[in-house]
């Protein structure tokens, strides 16, 4: 998700820096658009009662913290 929102490479550099997507769109790209790729959004995507989960915890806000490895 960092690639995607920074663009940079683990060596620094920048890979197509107007191709950047804010961190909503990141997040979703890994939750609801994931299921839906795979024809699985009945199923998982969302935290919702009966859905398939996979869960993070992070020790931050991930739309607030700042962009650093």
């Amino acid at each position: 998700m960092y690639a995607l929102v920074t663009r940079q490479t683990e060596r620094g550099g920048v890979l197509f820096p107007e191709e950047r997507i804010s961190r909503e769109s990141a997040l979703k790209q890994y939750t609801l658009n994931g299921a839906y790729a795979i024809f699985a959004e009945g199923r998982k995507g969302r935290i919702e009662s009966g859905k398939l989960a996979d869960l993070t915890v992070l020790d931050r806000d991930f739309f607030t913290c700042p962009q650093r490895k």
